[in-house]
């Protein structure tokens, strides 16, 4: 019996290596990593993402619930950041529930919203069609062994 608990353990301990590494190889990051230069300047509980040349840098995060996401403007450029996925043709489509519109931001300027509820949310930029950002908001399990 003691062999079959080995076993499964070993087995549980690379499905969940494999499953963080393939997330991290899809662009998630977790807020407690250190990937990017852009993570590494992150105030504790803040995950950045920077908005640039058409595209988000991390496209996707995972956060704690309670977290803050920052969106920076890196490109000198406005960006408005809203809920849902937008029609890649900078129409504001697809608004989900979450209610997040930052309004319009200026060129070095930043927004930050902080996520309350577990969950996957999908962001867009009415200012760029081609920017679309991933934040998988999840509770963190608290067992202690």
């Amino acid at each position: 019996m003691k062999d079959k608990i080995v076993i499964a353990s070993i087995f549980v301990f690379f499905v969940a290596g494999g499953i963080v590494y393939s997330l991290h190889n899809q662009g998630v990051l977790f807020a407690s990593q250190n990937a990017s230069p852009e993570e590494k300047k992150k105030d504790t509980g803040v995950t950045l993402v920077a908005l640039k040349n058409d595209k988000a840098i991390p496209d996707a995060v995972a956060i704690k619930v309670g977290e803050y996401v920052q969106f920076n403007s890196k490109d000198g450029k406005s960006h408005e950041i809203a809920s849902g996925t937008g029609d890649g043709y900078g129409n504001d489509h697809g608004h989900d529930q979450s209610g997040v519109d930052s309004g319009v931001f200026d060129a070095d300027e930043a927004y930050k919203v902080q996520f309350k509820k577990t969950g996957t949310y999908e962001f867009h930029d009415n200012k760029n069609p081609k920017i679309f950002v991933t934040v998988v908001v999840y509770k963190p399990d608290t067992k202690e062994d």
